[in-house]
């Protein structure tokens, strides 16, 4: 028998698969964290997402641009570029806002981060009640 080359379809590489299995973690925790700082049904366009390399400047920054503490800030290591941005554009497609739509993202750019953009009353009485 000559040699044949054999090609395994549907199957990727384990590479592939590890950055799949990443990505579903990061969005099943970040859907976690914005259903537990929402009350009642989720409105996703309350919510931002963005992709950044430091989430300590980011967070300072988008309270200089907003003058509060972004409400309920958090931010994940997707580990890659790749990643931050597939999960970022997956919530984009659920309805989740940013406020340029491209940011300026590097490749260092790993965080994910969410924040809601427009804490409700009910929010802000909660924050009161915690201080």
């Amino acid at each position: 028998m000559a040699n044949r080359k054999i090609e395994a379809r549907g199957f990727k590489k384990k590479e592939e698969i590890d950055l799949s299995r990443k990505r579903e973690e990061i969005i099943v925790q970040i859907f976690n964290w914005i259903k537990s700082n929402s009350f009642g049904a989720v409105q996703n366009w309350r919510w931002y997402i963005g992709i950044t390399n430091n989430p300590d400047a980011r967070k300072s920054g988008h309270k200089m641009r907003t003058i509060i503490d972004p409400f309920a800030f958090k931010a994940f290591n997707a580990g890659t570029r790749v990643n931050a941005k597939a999960i970022e554009t997956h919530f984009h497609n659920l309805g989740m806002g940013d406020f340029d739509g491209n940011g300026g993202a590097t490749e260092e750019s790993v965080f994910v981060y969410v924040f809601k953009k427009r804490p409700t009353l009910r929010d802000t009485s909660t924050i009161v009640l915690e201080l």
